[in-house]
């Protein structure tokens, strides 16, 4: 007898939420296949917003190329117009420290290049630094 009554406080206070849990279920409507029809349609609006937005960035972007492409200025070159400043040894008169490079020619060109687009080529590329003593 008394394993039965402690069992019988566990059984009822089980039976006590089973019914409110049913009469929940009633009162929300929560049927399982009605649920779970409503998700598989919200995740089908999601895909289909995604796949919206995904159409509408695609747009976008060709007609921002379209844009772009309009802009561009048609140029004609010419044989002989174009002159290469990279004619001839260079002696390097100033380095800076983020790496810009004055250059000089022996024909009297100056200009200002990056250090990574200089090569040594056969020693003809030579380094010269100025001193505060020699200006």
């Amino acid at each position: 007898m008394k394993d039965w009554a402690l069992k019988l406080d566990d059984a009822l206070w089980a039976y006590k939420w089973l019914l409110k849990l049913r009469l929940a279920i009633k009162k929300l409507n929560f049927d399982l296949q009605i649920v779970g029809k409503h998700k598989l349609l919200q995740l089908n609006e999601m895909e289909e917003f995604q796949n919206q937005a995904y159409e509408n960035s695609k747009i976008y972007k060709e007609c921002t190329v379209k844009w772009h492409d309009n802009r561009i200025v048609p140029r004609a070159f010419l044989p002989g117009k174009l002159k290469s400043r990279w004619f001839g040894p260079f002696v390097i008169k100033d380095v800076t420290p983020y790496g810009a490079v004055e250059l000089h020619g022996k024909d009297g060109t100056k200009f200002k290049e990056n250090l990574e687009n200089l090569e040594n080529f056969e020693n003809e590329l030579i380094l010269v630094r100025k001193n505060a003593e020699t200006d």
